[in-house]
């Protein structure tokens, strides 16, 4: 039995009476929203008035409805809810509404935000299962209420009087039955209705514990006839949807007589038919679902024929080419600015050149952390832009690589943090290259770093200079270092560069360098692995064999962290393997660089990851 406190009465207002009354009439017909703007209208004029008393309840009754951004208490507000902000006569007021009203709206509402309370008592949610259980059977066969949101309001009700019934073994049968009923027997077949049927499902399917085989009996055959009506309207991604769970319910029932990834394949072909003149890259998208649903339907001929399709739809694709809005002046200005930092790099470079020897640079180059980002700044800008942008963290984000092919989809809010960051991350290394580039230049012309000062100092300081046993079958040991791998490469690279700098009509072909020293950073990689105890093979999965782990694998290690600092570490990997950044390693393999992108700026930043691994 609920206790009231007597410590709080409601007082006698007639215009607060005349509102319960409408409300006790009209609420089954009422959005939540519009509850609380009757209330609002009645708090202003009290106030006016100087009735606070009377606008204190109304407020507090605005508080009760407007919590609710969905038709009847929505389970999936609860900590939405300040509970810390209501004061023990709000309780009081509140159980005492729960306990008068009658209509079972309200009934349901007042209880349903009691049950969620600190106050909850199990009269509170018996009440609620009832009033929802009720208000199923009405808001079903009474569509034409006015409520705006009426799907919406079906579907709360229901879910509600499901989850609390379960909560409280209390009704569970009934209100399962409710559920059932409605994804079974309710036959208005609208797309208001397909939705909610399809949330219903989507419930069964993830409440598996709480329903039989029997209850999803012939859910199966209503996903597929109605995919089939959706598509005959063209409503396709609904369709998909329905789909997707009808192929879902069979695999629970144990049946294949659908051919559920082949009607998929065909909704997805439809919607890239649709989108060719309108949109090229959502056809892009359409067309390669469909493939991949065709492919592992095995129809091999549709996967031919789409593939040809999206060849030709690649050649049409376009992307958005989106200018820096400045006006002439303040481009100027913008270009006067880098142009300024340039020239100041370039005297820091000259000077910290002039005074030091060519040990002292390139152990600058090593050690020094101005030219590598600092991955906990780039962090921290992400962190504020994404605060500013909070539209563009609704949809997912595509990467295309220059192909044309989606690399990477970014949907998680960790997700599209990682792509602003690699975002972030790309402008702050184009900022500090302008000083490496400077350094090295400066370095390069005052004769302080070349081939062969570089070849010094590794023999002398470095484990790349130094010869290393490797071992092959029956102990079979060969010694070798590194820099013999690494010197053809390196050369080729001092001897372009210097040439560049004494002639500027001399065309630098750095082809050699980078295709080289890409592939031998994964072999020092690997190395630096051994040495540390790190392993680097691993046996695949159900294969009776031993393979050498890739970059990836390596970068993922755990222990590789003490090794390279975090700074170095994030570097390496978005020069290397980041999709989002230049994905060297990636590009060289499989020979996707172009001519034009074998240049000084991708040369230096091997260099520089090179320096630091010695």
């Amino acid at each position: 039995m609920i206790k009231i406190k007597k410590n709080y009465s409601t007082p006698k207002d007639q215009e607060l009476e005349e509102l319960y009354e409408q409300l006790e009439n009209n609420a089954l017909h009422l959005e939540t929203m519009q509850i609380a703007g009757l209330f609002k209208v009645l708090r202003d004029k009290k106030e006016e008035e100087g009735n606070l008393t009377v606008s204190k309840i109304a407020q507090w009754e605005i508080t009760f409805f407007f919590y609710d951004s969905c038709p009847i208490g929505n389970l999936e507000y609860k900590e939405k809810i300040p509970w810390d902000r209501y004061e023990e006569k709000q309780f009081t007021y509140l159980m005492e509404r729960q306990k008068t009203v009658k209509n079972k709206m309200l009934k349901a509402h007042y209880s349903h935000i009691l049950w969620l309370s600190p106050k909850k008592e199990i009269e509170f949610a018996r009440d609620a299962v009832d009033s929802y259980l009720w208000l199923s059977e009405y808001y079903s066969n009474n569509q034409e209420t006015g409520l705006k949101f009426i799907t919406l309001t079906i579907l709360n009700v229901i879910i509600n009087a499901y989850r609390i019934s379960f909560q409280i073994k209390y009704k569970t049968e009934e209100a399962k039955c409710v559920l059932i009923s409605l994804v079974k027997d309710y036959k208005q077949n609208d797309e208001s209705v397909a939705v909610i049927k399809l949330k219903l499902i989507e419930l069964m399917i993830q409440d598996r514990k709480n329903f039989t085989n029997t209850d999803l009996d012939g859910v199966d055959q209503f996903c597929e006839s109605y995919s089939v009506v959706l598509s005959k309207k063209a409503k396709f991604i609904l369709a998909i949807d329905i789909l997707e769970i009808g192929k879902k319910v069979s695999s629970i029932l144990k049946r294949c007589s659908i051919n559920w990834v082949g009607m998929i394949a065909t909704c997805y072909e439809n919607l890239m038919q649709n989108h060719k003149k309108k949109n090229t890259n959502l056809a892009l998208d359409f067309c390669e679902s469909a493939i991949r649903n065709y492919r592992d339907a095995g129809d091999e001929e549709k996967v031919k024929e789409l593939e040809k399709q999206f060849t030709q739809l690649k050649k049409q694709q376009k992307f958005m080419e989106i200018a820096p809005p400045f006006s002439k002046k303040t481009k100027q200005d913008y270009l006067d600015g880098i142009e300024m930092y340039e020239k100041d790099c370039r005297t820091v470079a000259e000077r910290l050149v002039k005074e030091k020897s060519s040990e002292e640079i390139i152990n600058i180059l090593i050690y020094d952390k101005s030219f590598v980002p600092k991955l906990d700044e780039v962090e921290h800008i992400t962190v504020q832009d994404m605060k500013k942008r909070i539209f563009s963290q609704l949809l997912p984000v595509h990467l295309i690589d220059r192909q044309g092919h989606k690399a990477e989809i970014f949907h998680t809010k960790e997700e599209k943090k990682k792509f602003e960051l690699l975002r972030n991350y790309r402008v702050e290394l184009k900022m500090r290259y302008v000083f490496l580039n400077e350094v090295i230049i400066a370095a390069l012309k005052n004769e302080k770093l070349n081939f062969t000062v570089l070849e010094k100092y590794l023999k002398n300081y470095s484990w790349l200079g130094k010869s290393l046993p490797r071992t092959y079958a029956n102990d079979h040991i060969i010694e070798f270092n590194w820099l013999s791998l690494l010197t053809p490469s390196l050369k080729s690279y001092f001897e372009h560069t210097t040439k560049c700098l004494e002639d500027n009509s001399f065309n630098p072909n750095y082809v050699l360098c980078i295709d080289s020293l890409i592939l031998k950073i994964e072999g020092i990689i690997r190395d630096l692995c051994k040495f540390s105890n790190i392993s680097t093979t691993y046996i695949p999965r159900n294969r009776d064999v031993v393979m050498e782990k890739d970059i990836h694998h390596l970068f993922r290690e755990e222990e590789l962290k003490g090794i390279i600092n975090a700074d170095d570490l994030f570097f390496f990997k978005f020069v290397l393997i980041e999709k989002g950044g230049y994905n060297l390693r990636h590009n060289v393999a499989h020979s996707l660089l172009l001519p034009n992108d074998y240049s000084l700026y991708f040369m230096n930043l091997l260099f520089l990851i090179l320096l630091k691994l010695a």
